[in-house]
C-alpha cells in the first residue's frame, strides 16, 4: 500500500473530467475508513493533474464566455445575453454545447471543440498511469483491512476498487484509440471541412448494390449545407420468395449543430417498412455491403469513429445484415477512411449502383 500511495503523490499531477469517480458514500453505520480517505485525496490530487490540459481549456472558456457576455450587455442584446448566460450555465456540470444560433457563440464553441480533443488525448496516458497505480493502492487495502479483521472497511474498499477498474478499462481503451469520448464532431474542423468541399476535393468510392450502371445517368446528391452522411432509411418490402427486402433508401445527413436531415431518396419503389440505420454519436458511414438481384436485396453498414477529418477503423461498428434474401450479386465498399459527405449513383425502380462522395483531405 506504501508503494502504491507514493506512486500516487509523486505523479504531483483531481476530480475526474466527465467520467465521475462514483465512490461510495459513508453511512451513519459503516463511515468510511481515515485510510481509504486518505488514499482517496491522493487520487483526487493525481488526477487533476493528469486533467490539466483540460480544465485550463474549460477555464479558458469560460473567460472567454464572460468577455463575450460583458460585450454583448453593454450592447443591449438581450437575446445574446440569455444565450452566453445558458452556455454558462451549463458550463458548471458539463462540457460546452456547440451550434448556437449566435455566431460569435457558435465561433467561441467551435473553437473551443477544435482543441478538446487533442486536450482530451494528451490527459489520457497519465489517466492509466494515475488509475493504474490507484487500483494497486485499492487491492493492498483491501487485503490489510481482510488481514486486521475489518471486513466492513474491506468491503468499502472493494467496492471503491471496482469502480476503479472500471475507469481504468475505459482509460485504456480511450488512450488506445488516441481520441475522446465527449462531444461527437470535437476534433473536427468544420471550417476546415467546408473549404475541402468548396474547393472540390472531392471524389467517389467504389459502388455498391448492381454495378454496371452508366455514371452519365447518375443522380449526385451533395447539400448545400456542409453535412456528413450518418445512416440511411431503408424501406423493406416483399419480392420474389422473400417477404423483407430493401427496396429504397434515403441517405441521411447531420449538421455541425446536431441537425439530421434527408438526402434524395435512392429508389423510386413504394417505400414500405422503415428501418432507420443510423450512427452513434461522433460517427458516421464508412462502408455498405449489399446483395443484388434487379436491385438492393439486402445490406449492411459499416460505421467508423471520426478522428479529425478522417475517421479512424479502431473503433468501428456495422448494423448488421438487414433484409432477407439469399445469393445474387455480391459488392461492397469503404470510405478508405475519408468523411463522406454526399451520394451519388443510379436512381431507379429499385436501387441501382451506389457510390459515396468522400473528402480528400
Amino acid at each position: 500500500m506504501i508503494r502504491a500511495l507514493f506512486l500516487l503523490y509523486l505523479t504531483g499531477m483531481v476530480t475526474l473530467h466527465g467520467f465521475a469517480a462514483d465512490e461510495p458514500a459513508a453511512t451513519a453505520t459503516a463511515p468510511l475508513p481515515d485510510e481509504l480517505i486518505e488514499l482517496k485525496g491522493k487520487y483526487d490530487e493525481a488526477m487533476a493533474g493528469a486533467n490539466a490540459p483540460l480544465i485550463q481549456l474549460k477555464e479558458s472558456y469560460a473567460s472567454r464566455l464572460q468577455l463575450l457576455k460583458d460585450e454583448e450587455q453593454e450592447k443591449g442584446n438581450l437575446e445574446g445575453v440569455v444565450l452566453i448566460q445558458k452556455e454558462m450555465e451549463r458550463l458548471k456540470t458539463e462540457d460546452p454545447d456547440s451550434g448556437s444560433p449566435f455566431e460569435p457563440l457558435r465561433n467561441l464553441q467551435s473553437v473551443y471543440h477544435k482543441y478538446a480533443g487533442p486536450a482530451a488525448e494528451r490527459t489520457f496516458p497519465d489517466r492509466v498511469r494515475v488509475e493504474d497505480a490507484y487500483v494497486g493502492a485499492l487491492n493492498d487495502l483491501v487485503a490489510q483491512f481482510t488481514k486486521d479483521g475489518e471486513l466492513e472497511s474491506a468491503i468499502a474498499a472493494r467496492e471503491v476498487l471496482k469502480n476503479s477498474e472500471l475507469r481504468l478499462v475505459e482509460w485504456k481503451r480511450l488512450a488506445a484509440l488516441g481520441m475522446t469520448s465527449g462531444n461527437p464532431f470535437e476534433v473536427l474542423d468544420w471550417t476546415k471541412l467546408a473549404q475541402l468541399i468548396s474547393e472540390k476535393r472531392l471524389s467517389n468510392t467504389d459502388g455498391f448494390g448492381p454495378l454496371g450502371a452508366d455514371p452519365a445517368s447518375f443522380t449526385r446528391d451533395l447539400p448545400e449545407q456542409t453535412a456528413l452522411l450518418v445512416g440511411f432509411d431503408l424501406y423493406l418490402n416483399p419480392y420474389g420468395d422473400s417477404d423483407e427486402t430493401v427496396r429504397r433508401i434515403i441517405p441521411l445527413f447531420q449538421t455541425e449543430s446536431g441537425n439530421t436531415f434527408e438526402g434524395i431518396p435512392r429508389a423510386n419503389a413504394q417505400k414500405g417498412d422503415r428501418k432507420r440505420v443510423i450512427a452513434k454519436k461522433g460517427y458516421v458511414v464508412s462502408g455498405v455491403e449489399t446483395f443484388s438481384e434487379a436491385g438492393i436485396r439486402k445490406m449492411k453498414i459499416t460505421f467508423q469513429r471520426i478522428s479529425g477529418l478522417r475517421t479512424t477503423d479502431r473503433d468501428s461498428y456495422d448494423s448488421g445484415w438487414i433484409g432477407k434474401w439469399e445469393g445474387g450479386q455480391a459488392a461492397s465498399m469503404t470510405t478508405g477512411g475519408r468523411l463522406p459527405v454526399g451520394v451519388d449513383g443510379f436512381i431507379g425502380l429499385g436501387i441501382g449502383e451506389t457510390q459515396l462522395i468522400v473528402v480528400d483531405p
